[in-house]
């Protein structure tokens, strides 16, 4: 049985980011369009919360995308096309 297909069972993107997410002081950086990272966000910061604010304005960094966890390179089009590379080094030099 495949358990990435299981409703409510984590898939091993999910089970990754949190377990990376759980080591103080680590941060995962998502490199993917922002649709895949507010939910691994949302599930990383219930999890392991970093900061107690429920204000969207209090996270207004490029990669955070008012959250607090898990940044993204919000990649597009134009990315898969002619590549993420200066998002991602944009992104790790933050």
């Amino acid at each position: 049985m495949d358990q990435n297909n299981i409703p409510g069972y984590p898939g091993a993107l999910t089970g990754t980011i949190a377990a990376i997410e759980s080591i103080k002081d680590s941060v995962v950086v998502l490199n993917g369009p922002t649709g895949c990272k507010y939910f691994h966000g949302r599930i990383s910061n219930q999890a392991f919360p970093r900061n107690f604010s429920m204000n969207p304005s209090d996270f207004p960094k490029e990669f955070f995308l008012n959250q607090p966890r898990v940044p993204t390179t919000y990649l597009n089009g134009e990315d898969y096309i002619f590549g993420p590379g200066h998002k991602l080094i944009k992104s790790l030099a933050f």
